[in-house]
């Protein structure tokens, strides 16, 4: 947003500007150099899913679909007019990775679409209500510590999912002073109660552990040297306790 650097770019005399993972907030000074202005890739529905970590927070937030749209830049944050939105399902045990993968195969062909309809002056922006929909702000890998006495089972495969992809933290409880990244979960029919946080019994998939309803079952983990583990390799006794 520097005066050095918005004359750099005037210098570039461009059309439009594209914004792909881009995290910084641009003011006027920049906005109003393209002719056609700056548009935004973003990996979640509007106005629902503004900010950061929008792929995370709707695999978090147990959505079944989300969407790719293509955003006009303003001074806000994702709050400028919306030019196109592709949906896409969000399966049950669908990672944060595998989303990501699924994101970046939609954007290229909207990107493309988005631009022939600027081109051609067909493009009809959608103007939003800042003041409705949802602002969530960017996670830190501190986020991922499971909760397992306020968390449901559902809930904890959610974050566990949300978090499980390259370059991401993933989910993560402590046994004793050792950390353990949950690196995947599933949900079980059966009803396994008791203390949660506690490793309540073994099978031959994983560990089930007793979140705030129920049990959910463990069937890959991480250590500390970020080393893939079958579950019942560190759990070698049943009753211990994350925390």
């Amino acid at each position: 947003n520097s005066s050095e650097f918005s004359k750099i770019l005037k210098n570039f005399d461009a059309d439009l500007y594209v914004l792909v993972g881009y995290n910084q907030i641009l003011k006027n000074n920049i906005i109003f150099i393209p002719k056609k202005g700056i548009i935004n890739l973003h990996g979640g529905r509007l106005p629902f899913y503004r900010g950061g970590s929008p792929i995370n927070w709707q695999i978090i937030n147990g959505e079944i679909e989300g969407a790719c749209t293509i955003l006009f830049v303003d001074e806000g944050i994702d709050t400028g007019d919306i030019l196109i939105e592709e949906s896409f399902k969000i399966g049950p045990n669908e990672t944060a990775g595998q989303i990501h993968e699924k994101v970046l195969n939609i954007f290229p062909s909207l990107l493309l679409k988005t631009l022939k309809q600027i081109n051609e002056g067909m493009i009809k922006p959608k103007k939003q209500n800042k003041l409705e929909g949802n602002y969530y702000c960017k996670r830190y890998p501190l986020d991922g510590h499971i909760n397992w006495q306020q968390l449901s089972a559902f809930q904890v495969h959610n974050l566990v999912r949300g978090l499980n992809g390259a370059n991401l933290p993933g989910a993560f409880s402590y046994l004793d002073d050792q950390k353990i990244v949950i690196w995947k979960t599933e949900l079980i029919e059966e009803t396994i109660l008791g203390v949660p946080g506690r490793i309540a019994l073994k099978k031959p998939e994983g560990v089930v552990v007793i979140a705030k309803d129920k049990g959910i079952l463990i069937t890959e983990i991480k250590d500390g040297t970020n080393s893939l583990f079958e579950p019942n390799d560190i759990f070698k006794i049943e009753g211990r306790t994350f925390n």
